[in-house]
């Protein structure tokens, strides 16, 4: 760990991963879908888009949605566009104590 910790410019988090995991899988709800995979159920697998600010901005769960980053143009294509867009947004508050 101490090795790829070094050659990283960020720091990677190894205390309260349960609950990191815990509050990322809130995410795969959606307003129209609030337990998309069975009541309580976390899929096994998701993967996230994180803005240059630290935003949530896209999730895909393989195993449900039909299309997604299986697309690898489509994904290019829409972080191209996340990356031009000019807003102007706060870090979000560091939440880990």
């Amino acid at each position: 760990m101490a090795q790829a910790e070094a050659r990283l410019p960020f720091p990677i988090v190894t205390q309260s991963v349960a609950e990191i995991a815990s509050s990322y899988a809130l995410s795969r709800r959606t307003l129209s879908h609030p337990d998309i995979i069975g009541r309580g159920t976390n899929p096994d697998h998701m993967e996230f888009l994180i803005d240059r600010f630290g935003y949530l901005r896209a999730r895909w769960i393989p195993s449900v949605d039909q299309s997604g980053w299986s697309d690898i143009d489509k994904l290019s294509q829409q972080i191209s566009l996340l990356n031009r867009e000019q807003m102007k947004m706060p870090f979000p508050d560091d939440f880990v104590r």
